[in-house]
């Protein structure tokens, strides 16, 4: 996903989309480059927002965790009954 949007504006040519289509760095525009540093921050912002308000309120509210004991024995074992051993 960061790759590809970065690439984007390296890449474009006016001609593949002339009606609204700009040129990217490696044609003449190399301001593209912080144009889509950009939107990238903003995608890992709003998504970082995004995944912030649901765990924050979660983890007031029921916990996001498993107790130390229920982590070293296995979820398997404590949710399930259930061991991987044969």
């Amino acid at each position: 996903g960061i790759i590809g949007a970065f690439l984007t504006g390296l890449f474009p040519e006016k001609w593949v989309n002339s009606r609204d289509g700009v040129d990217g760095a490696f044609y003449g525009r190399p301001i593209q480059i912080w144009y889509q540093i950009a939107g990238i921050l903003t995608a890992i912002g709003f998504a970082s927002a995004c995944t912030a308000g649901i765990l924050f309120p979660l983890d007031l509210i029921m916990g996001i965790r498993l107790g130390k004991e229920d982590e070293l024995q296995g979820l398997d074992i404590t949710a399930h009954g259930e061991s991987w051993e044969v």
